[in-house]
């Protein structure tokens, strides 16, 4: 209840200015308050992007792999097929 009247005192003492004073500090004290909140979003928005790129290079490489093993099997049978030709 101190505060209060403290605060009351004040907006007394210094009218609209004080009130304006009151309101740029609540103003200031939101804005902070927001931007901390938008920085854990952003930062854990960023560790998510991070997360799924890695994901999508591990699957590209496991398709790169397997694209691999399936060139070299159908070199295999082209070279068999051309044997077989041949002979």
């Amino acid at each position: 209840m101190g505060e209060l009247a403290t605060f009351a005192g004040f907006l007394q003492a210094y009218g609209g200015w004080g009130v304006a004073c009151a309101l740029g500090l609540v103003f200031v004290k939101y804005y902070q308050d927001q931007k901390k909140i938008i920085e854990g979003k952003d930062a854990a928005l960023q560790k998510a992007n991070e997360e799924h790129n890695q994901e999508i290079i591990a699957v590209l490489r496991e398709c790169a792999g397997a694209l691999g093993t399936v060139e070299e099997v159908m070199n295999r049978c082209e070279r068999r097929q051309e044997r077989l030709k041949n002979e």
